[in-house]
């Protein structure tokens, strides 16, 4: 049974498919077992795509699907020892697996008892160095959120202000994903009023660091265009909080005019005709 995209309809809307709890455990005992390659040359592309499809089936389907009955503290043990090590500043052990980390938030539906410690090796991955594990930490993050019957409230507030010390720090790597996250986050209400003030103190640093002119690519991670299109979105964000600086329209009316389509259309026809009045819709869909 593929069950890589069970849980999502054909509009990509989340809905939980149900597993048998006797199969989702055997699925998970199974999943655990499974070990990288310990020579990952060659082939680690394809060895880490094969960690983020189980990290994701784990997370949406089979971890969802026990969350009524639970899961038992040996093997939530035996799930957080495939991660720990990554979450370390020199972890490398070759049975690690980061990408596990992304089910952590449904593994704690499951055992609310290690709510605390998933909490802090989410925590431990948003600051790593490693790609793989600030990526999956920052989808972690949005996974507390995704389960069935949370909602953003849901993300524990020490996620919340880690993710939005990354933008404040433009920290690499993972700065557009926080930029993402920030935006949610602002919008639901879980920013408080002197983070979003340094939010926009930072949106006025990135007008100068993502301009074309002088971008260096090899200065960041990240593509320039995504920045400037998250960037605008915060912005937009921060507008809508309440928040009422230049810095923020200086972001929003540059849009239309911006060399790069995904910043074009960062806002969508709708922001776009609320924001402009109707004026500047029809020259943001040429």
């Amino acid at each position: 049974m593929d069950l890589t995209g069970a849980s999502y309809g054909f509009d990509g809307k989340y809905e939980p498919y149900s597993v048998e709890r006797q199969d989702a455990l055997s699925i998970l005992d199974h999943a655990l077992k499974w070990q990288p390659s310990p020579n990952p040359l060659g082939i680690f592309r394809r060895e880490e795509r094969t960690s983020e499809l189980i990290g994701n089936v784990l997370a949406s389907t089979i971890l969802p699907s026990l969350a009524a009955s639970g899961v038992d503290d040996d093997r939530v043990r035996g799930f957080l020892s495939r991660v720990h090590p990554f979450t370390e500043p020199n972890g490398t052990g070759t049975d690690t697996v980061p990408e596990l980390i992304v089910a952590l938030p449904a593994l704690v539906a499951c055992n609310e008892h290690f709510a605390d410690e998933v909490t802090e090796i989410i925590q431990k991955g948003l600051i790593s160095q490693q790609r793989r594990v600030v990526d999956a930490a920052l989808r972690a993050v949005l996974w507390f959120a995704d389960l069935p019957g949370r909602g953003i409230a849901a993300v524990p507030k020490a996620l919340v202000q880690e993710t939005i010390s990354i933008c404040l720090m433009r920290r690499e790597p993972g700065l557009v994903f926080a930029l993402h996250r920030a935006c949610l986050f602002v919008k639901a209400g879980v920013v408080s009023e002197s983070d979003r003030n340094r939010l926009v103190s930072v949106l006025d640093l990135m007008r100068s660091e993502t301009d074309y002119e002088s971008w260096v690519d090899e200065w960041r991670d990240s593509d320039v265009g995504l920045i400037r299109k998250y960037s605008v979105r915060l912005a937009m964000a921060l507008k809508d909080s309440g928040m009422d600086d230049g810095v923020l329209d200086e972001w929003l009316d540059g849009v239309q005019s911006d060399p790069m389509p995904e910043v074009r259309y960062a806002l969508g026809a709708e922001e776009i005709y609320r924001r402009t009045g109707g004026t500047g819709f029809e020259s943001a869909a040429k």
